[in-house]
């Protein structure tokens, strides 16, 4: 009896906007028995800083395809995260994927485009307040 699988697809949606980003795992059992698999997924900025983890666990029955979908919190702020699955496919053997997804909350989003805005209106004044003509 062999425990062995492999990682058919790991989809992460490149644009986020809401509080938790919903993905989805597909497992296929190659072996001749039943294993449970256990997967660790983390959030990651782009820099590589954990924000946060969380495990998961699914039996995964001979010669099948197991879909499974998960999710994570996302933090407050928009940016660019990664998302990184270490996941376990029988015996001793793993597979390690990540993917990028540019995270929009609506709240932050405003906050930070809102920032930059009035940011951009000041500089503006201070440019136009700077090239008037000295009478």
């Amino acid at each position: 009896s062999t425990k062995q699988g492999s990682l058919v697809s790991f989809d992460v949606p490149v644009i986020a906007v809401s509080a938790r980003l919903n993905f989805v795992t597909q497992l296929r059992n190659t072996g001749s028995t039943h294993f449970r698999s256990n997967a660790i997924y983390s959030l990651k900025t782009v820099r590589g800083k954990l924000i946060k983890d969380q495990t998961s666990s699914q039996l995964l029955l001979p010669q099948s395809i197991r879909r499974s979908k998960n999710s994570i919190a996302m933090p407050y702020w928009p940016g660019i995260y990664t998302v990184q699955a270490k996941i376990g496919l029988g015996g001793n053997s793993s597979r390690q994927v990540s993917r990028q997804v540019i995270y929009l909350p609506v709240q932050g989003t405003l906050i930070v485009f809102g920032g930059v805005l009035v940011a951009s209106l000041i500089v503006i004044r201070l440019i136009k307040r700077g090239k008037r003509p000295k009478s």
